[in-house]
Order: structure tokens, then C-alpha cells, then sequence
């Protein structure tokens, strides 16, 4: 019978994956708007042109529930940092730097200022990536950068080797994703945005000069893209630091996540709300929202969102509530993916999500042209194939390239432990002899 050339890896904690995925999509789902000005449920979210409100929501779920699981779990979070020795065993990375004593025994004490600078830079990356979608820039983002800095993170802090299979992805998704994403770069975006129809036949660097008034803008945009990639990559290896090695509760993580985000949320709205919006007109068109029965724009406004609440109130609490229950579901379930797996596997949930966020944009929306949608569809495929290759969820029997997957070299192990219990001791004592000889 013929060997089967690819094979599968499995975990329940892949669920977190798809959870977050799942999630994701819901909230595009939501807040994505057609030319009808409803969403895909057929209806218009007050919240989806109030772009500071809906934030302010997000990091209310974020604190309240934080807080609702930090307490029903306090006892069993004691339970894990009590077990440190159990948790080491099925542990995979080993932190650098990290004496062996020490990896039984407390570690010392984590420096709050590190904490608190984590957990602003996911606030900060949250609300930069946000605006850069919003304003047509996505289409710069070379997202392959997150990947190689997570990989470099992962390096310096912890203990891994990196073997032919994974090498093999890891140039795979780099040539592969770099060259559609540059191809995708110079290509028009769109040829039916009745929304914004200047934009039709543009390429990304000329939306962009459109947006700013300069040229060569788009290189900053770039740049700071992949700065972006930067600083998240290093959150969230950190992150598994502050999990795995000073048993930080994901919820206690989240709780300063949400405190932080609303905090810098509620000062943006009180700005907002008092000062006029300006600039250019499409700007203005996309970015701002207007007064009614009056020509004043604003970025966002407490006032005329309260207002504009009380022609829909009961849907709007009905809305309010589940995109509570969605913003931080969808969050848990990342920082559970960290705290159980590592950051690359949050890789896998981004390609799941622009996958199904471009079929959207093309078969419902009708926004990508068909050229669009092929090759970046094509980088979402391709990408994710490779980080499966890379993660050991998918297995290549061929060539040798399953010989260093996890679960070989533990087998390996296995058998040398089988083979030296089962060795009669007299085959030591003549080999000792042979030596003295």
C-alpha cells in the first residue's frame, strides 16, 4: 500500500483559531457597508460611521470581561501556578537565557513598565492598522513583514530550532507572498466604487497620493506598515513570555489592554466631539459625519450619536450588546492562541479572515476587481499553506521533510530511552572493559 505523502497534525486548542476567525468575520460582517448604505444583515448600524464610540465599546468588553473571567478563575489560575513543574513538562519553548534551577523555582519579578508598554503597543496597533484600512492604504500593507519578525522574536527569546521543512515554508511564503503582494501593488483596485469613484483604476500609490497631496507619500505608508508588524510581533512574544514564565492571567493582560484603550478612546471622543472636521473633501466624504440639519462635520460626535440613537434604540442595545460579546470573544481567543500554542499560529486566523473578507468584497460588494481578487485570494491561500507547513499542521512525508516534525523527533526519543532501559546491563560492563583494555 502506498505511503501517504501528506499527513495532518491536530490540537484542540486549533479551535481558538477558528473562534477568533469566526468572530472577526462577524464584526466585518456587521460594519461593512454596501452602496445601499446597509450592512449584510440588510440593515444600518448607527455605530458603523462612529469610529470612536464603537472603540469605546470594544475596550468596555474588554475590561468587563476581563474581569467577569479573572474571578470565576482565579482558583484554578492559583491551581497552574502551583503545578509550574506539570505545565514544564508538556512544555515546547524553553525561554533564553533561563537556568535550569530557576525554570522549577520563581522567576523574577516582571518589570511593570514592560507590561504596560505591551499592552499599549496592542492598543496602539489596533487603532494604527484601523485607520490605514479605513483610508485605502491596506493594499500597501506587506504583511509577510509580520511573520519574519515573528520568527526573529520567537529566536531571541526563546530556545527553537528551525529545521529543513520549516526553512523550506518560511522561503515558500516569503518569495511566493512578496511578489503577488508587489504584482497587487501596481494593480488597479477597483472599477465599481460608486462610493468614492475617483478611485476607480487607481493603484494603490495613487490613491494614496490622491489621499495626501505628495508624492512619493506612499514610501511612509510602507514604512509604517512595517513598523506596525514590528512592534506587534514583539507584543506578542512577549506576551508569551509574561504567560508562560510569569504566569500572568490572560484575563489580567486584557484587563490593562482594555483599561489603556479606553482611556486614550475616551480623551479622542471628548477632542472629536468639539472640534470641526477639516480637510480635503474626500476626507471629509469618507472620515467625518455630519450634523443634521446642518453642514458641520465632525470625526466623530457623542452628541449626534446620541441623537441619531433614539430613532433606533432597542436595535442599537441589541447591536451594542452582541458586538460587546463579539469584540471580546474575538480577543481571548487570540491571547488564548498565544498562551497555548505561540504567536505564529495568530497567522493562520488573519489568512482565514481576508480570505473570506475578499470573497466578500468581491462577490458581494462587488469593490475588487476580478484580477484583485484572484492574486491576493492567491497570497491568503499560499501563505496559509505555508504556515502550515511551518506550524507541523500540515505534514510533507517526502524527501525527508518529516523526519524533524515534533512528534518524529519525540518518537526518536522515545525508542533511544526504550532501547537503553531494555539493554542488558553486562553490555555496558564488557564495553567498559574493552575500553580499559
Amino acid at each position: 500500500m502506498a505511503k501517504c505523502l501528506i499527513g495532518f497534525g491536530c490540537s484542540k486548542y486549533y479551535l481558538f483559531i477558528f473562534g477568533e476567525a469566526i468572530f472577526k468575520i462577524l464584526e466585518f460582517l456587521i460594519f461593512s457597508i454596501n452602496d445601499d448604505n446597509k450592512n449584510l444583515f440588510n440593515f444600518t448600524p448607527i455605530l458603523s460611521k462612529h469610529f470612536f464610540i464603537r472603540n469605546l465599546y470594544k475596550y468596555i468588553s474588554f475590561i468587563i470581561g476581563a474581569l467577569i473571567f479573572y474571578f470565576f478563575n482565579k482558583n484554578n489560575m492559583k491551581k497552574e501556578q502551583n503545578s509550574i513543574v506539570t505545565k514544564r513538562i508538556n512544555e515546547s519553548l524553553k525561554l533564553k537565557g533561563l537556568i535550569h534551577n530557576e525554570e522549577y523555582n520563581n522567576v523574577k519579578e516582571i518589570s511593570i513598565a514592560q507590561f504596560l508598554l505591551v499592552c499599549f503597543i496592542y492598543f496602539f496597533y489596533k487603532e494604527s492598522t484601523g485607520i490605514l484600512d479605513s483610508i485605502f492604504f491596506n493594499n500597501l500593507n506587506f504583511w509577510i513583514c509580520k511573520f519574519i519578525f515573528l520568527i526573529i522574536f520567537m529566536n531571541i527569546y526563546f530556545i527553537i530550532n528551525i529545521y529543513i521543512h520549516q526553512k523550506c515554508s518560511i522561503i515558500f511564503i516569503i518569495t511566493t507572498n512578496f511578489i503577488l503582494l508587489f504584482i497587487s501593488s501596481f494593480l488597479p483596485i477597483s472599477e465599481n466604487d460608486k462610493k468614492n469613484p475617483e478611485f476607480n483604476d487607481k493603484n494603490s500609490y495613487q490613491i494614496v497620493d490622491m489621499i495626501t497631496g505628495f508624492n512619493f507619500s506612499f514610501f511612509f505608508i510602507i514604512l509604517s506598515f512595517i513598523f506596525l508588524s514590528f512592534i506587534i510581533s514583539y507584543a506578542k512574544v512577549k506576551t508569551k513570555v509574561f504567560l508562560d514564565f510569569y504566569f500572568i492571567s490572560p484575563y489580567k493582560i486584557i484587563l490593562n489592554i482594555g483599561l489603556i484603550g479606553f482611556g486614550f478612546t475616551i480623551i479622542g471622543l471628548i477632542i472629536s466631539s468639539f472640534t470641526k472636521c477639516q480637510g480635503k473633501e474626500i476626507i471629509i466624504n469618507n472620515f467625518c459625519i455630519k450634523e443634521e440639519n446642518n453642514t458641520v462635520y465632525y470625526y466623530d460626535s457623542i452628541f449626534i450619536y446620541l441623537h441619531e440613537l433614539n430613532s433606533s434604540l432597542i436595535n442599537e442595545i441589541i447591536l451594542t450588546l452582541f458586538y460587546l460579546i463579539i469584540c471580546f470573544s474575538e480577543f481571548t481567543c487570540e491571547i488564548m492562541i498565544i498562551n497555548y500554542l505561540n504567536p505564529i499560529y495568530t497567522l493562520i486566523k488573519d489568512n482565514i479572515f481576508y480570505l473570506f473578507m475578499k470573497i466578500i468584497l468581491f462577490f458581494c460588494l462587488s469593490y475588487l476587481t476580478l484580477t484583485q481578487f484572484i492574486i491576493l485570494g492567491l497570497a491568503e491561500i499560499l501563505s496559509l499553506l505555508g504556515y502550515s507547513v511551518y506550524l507541523e499542521i500540515i505534514e510533507l512525508k517526502f524527501f525527508g521533510l518529516d523526519k524533524d516534525i515534533r512528534k518524529n523527533i519525540i518518537r526518536r526519543g522515545d525508542k533511544e530511552i526504550f532501547h537503553i532501559i531494555n539493554t542488558p546491563d553486562d553490555y555496558y560492563d564488557d564495553s567498559s572493559q574493552n575500553e580499559n583494555d
